[in-house]
């Protein structure tokens, strides 16, 4: 577990290393509709969707551990070839809208939205089926490569075209990524499962296996505006210099992310198969509380680290550049130590409790909402826009730790 947590962070790090070397060669106002345009690229891949991909998280580990492997395959295969046809028809109307004017978007952000919300979209739905194996390796093996090319090609793309560049080069490096995933599939599906499982595959779908997913997706949904639509909100409000420099003080809640993605990649599937086959499980690594105490010490070493890099030698020029403030680091390591919603979301999902997912998505999302419209409003500094990320995060985890402790 230790030796796999660690390869696993070494390799999300590499898409961080990105984000940090385009923050430093690209001027502030480049950077923000990067950032920007990112995230909505990455929004509209959950958002059409429309609750396919959310219905695989549960479904897939369940259906893997009662032997239904070719099931899972044939299903998975379906819902790209729909992700695939939605997106390409979201594309053409995007286009026609830009040309005519009707939009104020231009042709080539249409399509590097689109390209990238497609690959988002397909490279989630891989990450469903190697979930759903429980391979700690070939899943560290598919996270390694993608992480690479997304390194290997945004970067230079980046630094010589500007945002348009590194928008292209991540789409290259996501469809080399799905390309990978595809050639690992073949060997962890081929084998046969055993004489009690075949039984089940050939059986009938187990009824009430897709409930809740529909609610998952409107959660995820309403999380997705803070997580991806903030950079493009605080553009829109009061600039693209001033959502770069947000765009980089949030980096620090997605270092966070990153440890807890590790994490929930190994206990997630597993705590699904343990209350699908209703066994209990004892073990700590999947233990809430303490998940969260590490990730609350994590999240203040990472603070103090990156208040103290603020001061040294040829790292004070990022900050410098975007006119970071300690406030603002402040702010987001808090926001850092909140990401431990998405270890709760998964003990609810376990249970088919998709319901409390939602009210704590909807209401987070709500006050989220509600905080960004008056910071817009009054042009706020990028502060009160990171205090408003936070109050919207902290919001949903109280929520979310309510529900786990009355069904717990």
């Amino acid at each position: 577990m230790t030796r796999f947590v660690f390869w696993m962070l070494l390799a999300s790090a590499l898409g961080f290393i990105k984000l940090i070397a385009l923050a430093y060669a690209m001027p502030p106002h480049d950077y923000g509709q990067y950032v920007a345009h990112f995230g909505i690229a990455t929004l509209s891949g959950s958002l059409m969707s429309a609750g396919l991909i959310e219905k695989t998280i549960k479904a897939y580990p369940r259906q893997w551990v009662t032997g239904q492997r070719r099931v899972v395959l044939a299903d998975a295969l379906q819902i790209a070839r729909t992700l695939g046809l939605r997106f390409l028809i979201a594309g053409a109307l995007g286009a026609l809208a830009s040309v005519a004017g009707w939009v104020p978007f231009t042709l080539g952000e249409v399509v590097w939205t689109t390209g990238l919300g497609a690959c988002t979209a397909w490279l989630a739905l891989l990450a469903s089926l190697y979930r759903a194996v429980g391979s700690q390796k070939a899943l560290q093996n598919f996270t390694w490569w993608r992480s690479a090319a997304t390194l290997a090609f945004s970067l230079p793309a980046g630094w010589l075209l500007g945002w348009q560049g590194a928008m292209g080069g991540d789409i290259i490096a996501n469809l080399l990524g799905v390309v990978i995933g595809l050639c690992q599939l073949p060997r962890l599906y081929h084998d046969e499962p055993a004489p009690a499982q075949q039984a089940s595959e050939s059986s009938e779908p187990e009824k009430g296996r897709d409930i809740g997913h529909h609610q998952l997706y409107l959660a995820n949904l309403a999380v997705s505006a803070v997580t991806m639509a903030d950079k493009a909100w605080v553009s829109a409000a009061i600039g693209a210099t001033l959502a770069g420099t947000y765009g980089v003080v949030m980096l620090i809640p997605q270092i966070a992310q990153l440890l807890v993605n590790v994490v929930v990649q190994h206990i997630g599937p597993l705590v699904i198969k343990f209350a699908h086959l209703k066994q209990r499980d004892t073990g700590r690594v999947s233990a809430v509380g303490l998940q969260a105490s590490l990730l609350a010490l994590f999240s203040l070493l990472l603070t103090a680290g990156v208040l103290a890099a603020k001061h040294l030698p040829y790292l004070d020029h990022l900050f410098a550049k975007f006119d970071i403030s300690d406030l603002s680091l402040i702010l987001a390591g808090m926001i850092a130590a909140g990401q431990i919603y998405s270890v709760i979301e998964f003990h609810l999902i376990a249970r088919d409790r998709e319901r409390d997912v939602l009210a704590a998505s909807a209401i987070s999302g709500l006050i989220f909402v509600c905080l960004f419209s008056m910071a817009a409003l009054l042009h706020a500094k990028t502060e009160w826009f990171i205090a408003a990320a936070g109050i919207s995060r902290w919001s949903q985890v109280w929520i979310l730790r309510r529900a786990y402790l009355r069904h717990d």
